[in-house]
């Protein structure tokens, strides 16, 4: 089995490598005002205006 390993903060997560469509270098991320908290913004990803999510806030917000 291939998994990307990943971590964020002191937690280790792991995914299935089938479930992953690619990994992208950080490129500048646009606010968009009046989005959830955990939503950062978007970026441009190959010409597709993609959502940029802050897994920490999601995942603490699911922990509570």
């Amino acid at each position: 089995m291939k998994i990307i390993a990943f971590r964020i903060g002191n937690e280790e997560f792991g995914l299935h490598i089938d479930q992953v469509f690619s990994i992208e270098q950080m490129q500048e991320v646009t606010p968009i005002p009046n989005m959830p908290e955990h939503v950062v913004g978007v970026i441009d990803l190959r010409g597709i205006v993609t959502p940029v999510i802050d897994l920490r806030k999601v995942l603490a917000k699911s922990s509570i």
